[in-house]
């Protein structure tokens, strides 16, 4: 029975911490990473940011010398609502 639990706590994966969720999330939205807590996207008509933080997320769309931002406060994010807030405010 040992020898079951050690090989079970082998192959078990980790829950994952809100940070790293996140960090998937943006990653399948097709950010790239940029630094540590730092991932963008670029397309023709800009360029969009997004910075991590243990206050929140905050995300800058520069578009033709214009920028904009956004903040989404860590005590009010879940995954659905960082989802919509980045889809609500990219390019």
């Amino acid at each position: 029975m040992a020898l079951f639990n050690y090989f079970s706590t082998l192959f078990k994966r980790k829950p994952l911490s809100p940070f790293r969720q996140y960090e998937r999330i943006i990653k399948r939205m097709g950010y790239k990473r940029d630094g540590e807590g730092q991932f963008k996207k670029e397309n023709s008509s800009g360029l969009t940011m997004i910075w991590f933080s243990e206050s929140g997320v905050r995300i800058k769309v520069y578009v033709d010398g214009y920028a904009e931002s956004d903040f989404l406060s860590a005590s009010n994010c879940d995954i659905e609502k960082l989802k919509r807030f980045i889809i609500r405010n990219e390019l």
